[in-house]
């Protein structure tokens, strides 16, 4: 095909980051993204995937889409993705459904390969009134991070490990990690091993009375690393 305005992609010449990152919460910060995506050649695809983006903003992670727009005039146009969902701070997780932005022209190719029917009316039509309510989203944030506070300080009065987040969840460390994960289920406190991390576990952040009775499920269990 000779058209210019059509971009190739050849094999694994796509790179997907997650920043926030999902299990460990660890974010790169909006220096460290501006040098990556300068530096990025001109034929790779950049897949910027900020589920928790809403968490991360205040605490200067960047706005992958302005890469897109072009804030920055010091870095050059590149072939960027970016990937929101409203399952996390917007609280529509049931309805699975977030959306993707980017150039007119990647988006022109990803519509080539899109399923027809991806998401339903309701879930659409709730996400443009939850657009609308960034009010609610500001709550959501504030709330996590008095929860993401409680969680550190829970942690280290019980000398357990843990990895600070930029998200709405926390990675932390445990000996008989298999042992630790059944238990708290017996407990009716659901956690999820940290994929690729062998001795830690993942918990989400979530209301107050929740965040209590995790930290009372630990406590029945005896398991502290003290």
């Amino acid at each position: 095909m000779e058209d210019s305005h059509v971009i190739a992609y050849p094999e694994r010449q796509v790179i997907f980051i997650d920043n926030p990152c999902n299990p460990t919460g660890f974010a790169n910060k909006r220096e460290e993204m501006n040098e990556f995506i300068k530096n990025v050649p001109d034929d790779v695809l950049v897949v910027l995937d900020e589920a928790y983006f809403e968490y991360a903003k205040p605490h200067g992670v960047p706005d992958g889409i302005d890469y897109i727009r072009r804030i920055n005039p010091e870095i050059p146009e590149k072939n960027v993705v970016v990937l929101r969902t409203f399952s996390k701070a917007y609280g529509l997780a049931g309805l699975r459904i977030g959306y993707g932005v980017a150039r007119g022209e990647i988006i022109q190719i990803l519509e080539k390969v899109r399923q027809p029917f991806n998401t339903n009316t309701l879930a659409q039509i709730a996400a443009l009134e939850a657009l609308k309510d960034q009010q609610f989203v500001q709550f959501s944030v504030d709330e996590n991070e008095k929860g993401k506070q409680f969680f550190y300080e829970e942690f280290e009065r019980r000398n357990i490990r843990f990895v600070p987040t930029y998200g709405n969840f926390i990675m932390f460390y445990v000996q008989n990690r298999e042992d630790v994960y059944q238990k708290l289920l017996h407990q009716g406190v659901i956690v999820r091993p940290a994929f690729g991390f062998k001795d830690y576990l993942r918990v989400s952040i979530g209301t107050e009375e929740e965040n209590i009775r995790f930290f009372e499920a630990l406590d029945r269990i005896g398991y502290s690393c003290k």
